[in-house]
């Protein structure tokens, strides 16, 4: 469990410090999540309702869209989900590859 630079010691303090926001937080997936970070390129996020209204659609059609695997959504908290705005233009430009669907 190591990430370039960063110590065991400071994983472990930083997954104790996070835990009571996202109690399914682990090392492991914080060190994951930690490998997968590429700085500059931060992804923008837009709630079930902005996404929708951007794509000038119902709820109901975006999550048959989410369902579809044709806009990726990403689950924030049980009841909270986040439509990643990268997969919405894709879409709206007809660049859509399909197999976006859902990361949990």
């Amino acid at each position: 469990m190591e990430v370039k630079g960063t110590s065991p010691r400071i994983i472990e303090a930083a997954t104790g410090l996070l835990q009571p926001l996202a109690p399914e937080l682990t090392a492991q997936n914080l060190v994951e999540a930690l490998r997968q970070y590429e700085p500059g390129q931060r992804k923008q996020y837009m709630t079930r309702a902005e996404a929708a209204a951007r794509m000038r659609i119902s709820l109901v059609t975006l999550h048959r869209l989410i369902n579809d695997g044709k806009v990726k959504s990403v689950r924030v908290t049980p009841k909270a989900v986040r439509i990643d705005a990268a997969s919405v233009e894709a879409l709206l430009s007809g660049n859509a590859t399909g197999n976006e669907g859902r990361a949990e």
